[in-house]
């Protein structure tokens, strides 16, 4: 297959494949979409793979992998949807990811991501946001509810602080622009506030 490099497109969900993700992937540089989603991979992301800049989906979703992700994520220039969920990343988002201004969809649910998200209003297109079972910190920013492409957030299960911002609640119950918002808000404790008719679902954490 690595001398297939004319390949655009590979989707290989659910087929049980092992191993470490193989480098020569990061040959194929015209790919445009790359599901590995639901298998069972392990060991960290190939550098390789940070080279293949006209990806516009990336999915590895459900596998075992580990390790965090590179800076070199800023040279995939064209990503708009990125699916890193059910695996066991760990580390912050780097500063670089920030770079990705095409970005949709971002799934990073069920691993070990830590640190904030105060830099995530900068993702200007994004339309979901899939954040939760991490050990994210701080505040939720406001910048969050002035994206207008936003649809769908999931914050709960995680470490972060204070209330959901008073725009977000507001586009939430007044445009009824949000169909999902979760937070760490159930419970006699909870770990942030949410106003009333605001969140979608309170999680006790």
């Amino acid at each position: 297959m690595a001398q297939l490099t004319s390949l655009m497109e590979i989707f290989l969900s659910s087929n049980k494949l092992k191993g470490k993700l193989p480098v020569w992937i990061g040959k194929l540089k015209n790919l445009t979409r790359l599901a590995l989603d639901n298998n069972e991979f392990i060991g960290s992301l190939p550098d390789q793979i940070y080279g293949m800049s006209n990806l516009k989906m990336f999915s590895l979703l459900n596998n075992r992998l580990t390790g965090s992700i590179s800076p070199r994520i800023g040279q995939l220039s064209n990503l708009e949807r990125l699916y890193l969920g059910r695996n066991n990343f760990s580390g912050t988002v780097p500063d670089e990811c920030y770079d990705l201004k095409k970005l949709e969809e971002i799934g990073l649910q069920g691993n070990n991501f830590s640190g904030s998200i105060s830099r995530f209003g900068e993702f200007i297109n994004l339309k979901r946001l899939h954040l939760s079972e991490n050990s994210f910190t701080g505040m939720i920013p406001d910048e969050l509810g002035r994206l207008t492409s936003l649809r769908e957030l999931y914050f709960d299960a995680n470490d972060f602080t204070g209330s959901i911002p008073e725009l977000i609640c507001m586009e939430r119950n007044q445009s009824k622009r949000f169909k999902y918002l979760t937070a760490d808000c159930g419970g006699d404790l909870p770990e942030i506030q949410c106003a009333a008719s605001c969140c979608t679902k309170c999680n006790m954490d």
